[in-house]
């Protein structure tokens, strides 16, 4: 009996471990809901509903940046620039950590209806789906410490 029960502990700490040593995943359904939030409620659901910090409110209020992570391992780091328009849905500049797992995000785009279109001109990869454009970097982390992907809303003209 003490056995299996050592063998059972062992397993979890197991567990645990993998869990925080595996690569962490972006949840595209996660980032398309922020990008509908009130600019004006922003603060609330980035701090109380998914647990980031502001770190920044730049461009008269236009412009809020929030953290995720500690800033101790910057590979875990995940930070969300959030603009806002009155034309659009907030557009998202995202940096993420050697740690995020951008090809498991690739994929995900696909599989959630994102279509790959090619590179754009300064070579970076670029998905679409309906009035939603992700670009995302095409060489992950050759300049600096994060990845670098942006989800811009397609601007409609009301008139």
């Amino acid at each position: 009996m003490q056995q299996m029960k050592t063998r059972i502990q062992l397993l979890f700490v197991t567990l645990l471990f993998a869990q925080f040593t595996t690569a962490q995943d972006l949840n595209i359904k996660f980032l398309e809901q922020i990008t509908g939030v009130s600019f004006w409620s922003i603060d609330d659901v980035m701090e109380n509903g998914y647990g980031f910090k502001k770190i920044k409110d730049e461009n008269g209020g236009k412009e809020k940046t929030y953290v995720k992570g500690s800033p101790d391992d910057l590979s875990t780091v995940l930070v969300l620039k959030i603009l806002n328009s009155k034309k659009a849905l907030n557009t998202l500049d995202i940096r993420a950590g050697t740690n995020y797992n951008l090809q498991q995000f690739k994929s995900d785009l696909v599989d959630n209806g994102y279509l790959y279109d090619g590179l754009n001109k300064i070579d970076m990869l670029v998905y679409k789906k309906d009035k939603m454009t992700i670009i995302i970097d095409k060489n992950p982390n050759s300049n600096s410490k994060f990845n670098q992907i942006l989800l811009i809303p397609e601007i409609e003209e009301k008139f």
